[in-house]
């Protein structure tokens, strides 16, 4: 909602109408507001949900904690993402990563303008574009959620409110953007791993044609 007001305020501005223009950009600021003192924690640097029952933050760690840095809707800009990131690190362990979430966090620490957050972003697109193509080696599909952890051998992630979901769209979707954005640091990486393992082969081509593959199985 804070994204959307935003939107809506820059493009109102832009043809000139300014009536909804200052409506929008007032839900904007109002919103921003509700992000900082409800959703911010200033201890951990991130945004949690709010238990209403408790009053108190819900402090799991989630990568949709990341997600607010996609919607633009805080100030200080470099000095927060900069912090989300931190925390991003310190509990990069957790074992399930959707690929809307993981998209998301990836685009906002893009968007800071911040030369060292690119790279980190960077970084992270290509670790996830290596995590989908060496699951779709081992199962010959693409899935909802992913196990980022690398701490067994199942491929996909688990939890939620109904079985893993194959041949994901967005998951698809969101490797194809990666793919298209990070290409020269994807395949740089892939030459890297095929000299450790045989899992990985040194084109990043390879992964458009297992995408495409996992379309035609639908």
């Amino acid at each position: 909602m804070c994204m959307n007001a935003r939107l809506l305020a820059e493009l109102n501005k832009k043809v000139g109408n300014l009536d909804k223009w200052e409506k929008n950009d007032l839900y904007f600021k109002l919103a921003k507001k509700v992000l900082l003192y409800v959703h911010w924690n200033e201890e951990n640097g991130v945004w949690y949900d709010y238990d209403l029952d408790r009053k108190e933050h819900i402090k799991s760690y989630y990568i949709s904690n990341a997600v607010p840095l996609y919607s633009r809707c805080f100030d200080n800009e470099n000095v927060v993402a900069m912090r989300v990131y931190k925390y991003m690190e310190n509990l990069s362990s957790f074992a399930s990563a959707k690929s809307i979430a993981t998209s998301s966090s990836i685009e906002g620490l893009q968007l800071t303008g911040n030369p060292d957050l690119e790279k980190i972003a960077e970084r992270y697109a290509v670790n996830w574009n290596l995590l989908t193509y060496q699951s779709y080696m081992q199962s010959r599909f693409m899935f909802e959620k992913y196990n980022t952890s690398m701490k067994s051998d199942m491929p996909y992630g688990g939890g939620g409110e109904y079985e893993v979901q194959t041949g994901f769209g967005w998951t698809n979707g969101v490797t194809m953007t990666f793919l298209l954005k990070y290409a020269s640091a994807f395949e740089r990486e892939l030459k890297s791993a095929a000299s450790q393992t045989p899992i990985f082969q040194p084109s990043y081509l390879l992964l458009y044609v297992f995408i495409a593959a996992n379309y035609m199985v639908q």
